[in-house]
């Protein structure tokens, strides 16, 4: 089922609790001490899409969303990264712009990187929506890009050079 999404998702419930528990396995698999990567982004209608890659292998488009909790793929970008989330054993519920609670598979990931920052073992929502521009067209967007991820790094965007900084200044815990 396909969701119109205005300003995307909004505060996912209990997504937060999911990947702090002790179940969480997930790390930093970017070098220690003071390091940095920056990536070519596009910005289109307020909005920017970052390029990122699943399991080492599956280019996506994201749509940069510090309102997000927890980063989400499309059905289609987990199909094509070869995820079967119709046996999702966790599920999570999460509201949406316009107050209706759905309830979304959750997929490990081997890793999802941004340029050379990487994150191994990583938790993601599957869920479809659409992102339309000013004209109500459809802009391609495989998923979410979350604060589960960004809040890793200290980030800095640069819309005028059209990049997206990550920065780490001390060791991954």
């Amino acid at each position: 089922m396909n969701r119109e999404v205005g300003f995307l998702l909004v505060a996912l419930l209990g997504l937060a609790a999911c990947s702090s528990t002790s179940t969480r396995h997930d790390a930093v698999a970017t070098p220690p001490g003071s390091w940095s990567t920056s990536v070519p982004i596009r910005f289109t209608n307020n909005k920017f899409f970052v390029p990122v890659i699943l399991n080492d292998r599956h280019q996506a488009t994201l749509l940069l969303d510090t309102g997000t909790n927890f980063t989400l793929i499309s059905p289609e970008m987990a199909q094509r990264a070869g995820l079967d989330f119709s046996a999702a054993g966790v599920q999570v519920k999460a509201r949406i712009a316009n107050g209706q609670e759905v309830q979304m598979p959750v997929v490990r990931l081997n890793s999802i990187s941004v340029g050379t920052a990487k994150v191994v073992n990583f938790g993601v929502a599957v869920y479809a929506f659409t992102v339309r521009d000013y004209g109500g067209r459809p802009l391609a967007v495989d998923g979410l890009l979350g604060l589960d991820f960004l809040a890793r790094f200290t980030m800095t965007v640069d819309p005028r050079a059209g990049t997206l900084r990550l920065e780490l200044d001390q060791p991954p815990k």
